[in-house]
């Protein structure tokens, strides 16, 4: 009988869990339906309207003061100032760095040069052989 008994304990806890269960969601149900009415309401108030727009605009400028501000900030200034600063830099660097290596490049695209002629010298040697001593033809002998 202790089974029987635990049995039927375990059923109704588990009914009164989904009892919870059903007033959470018919809570929320009824919540949902008083903000859609909220809602409504305060869309259909004109002057509730013109008020959330002038606290939207409020905001808005504020966001825009706020980033105009930041732009022009001593702050803003300076970093703007080090980038152009650092932007030149590099130029400049650049510009010495090629400086300093073209002669190297030119000298290195002179020596592929004589490299590539002496290829094509080699190659052209050994076409003129292959073709001095290629077998007489069919038709030749």
């Amino acid at each position: 009988m202790p089974e029987e008994k635990t049995s039927t304990e375990t059923e109704s806890s588990q009914n009164r869990g989904s009892e919870n269960w059903r007033e959470v969601g018919d809570s929320f149900r009824s919540l949902g339906e008083s903000l859609v009415a909220a809602l409504r309401q305060t869309w259909e108030n004109e002057e509730v309207r013109q008020q959330l727009q002038k606290g939207v605009d409020a905001l808005a400028e504020g966001i825009n003061r706020a980033a105009k501000e930041a732009t022009e900030s001593d702050h803003a200034k300076q970093a703007r100032e080090e980038m152009g600063k650092a932007a030149q830099s590099a130029q400049a660097a650049g510009a010495q760095a090629l400086r300093d290596a073209k002669p190297h490049i030119v000298a290195s695209m002179r020596q592929l040069g004589v490299e590539l002629q002496k290829l094509l010298d080699r190659l052209e040697k050994e076409q003129k052989d292959d073709v001095d001593v290629a077998p007489p033809s069919d038709g030749e002998a």
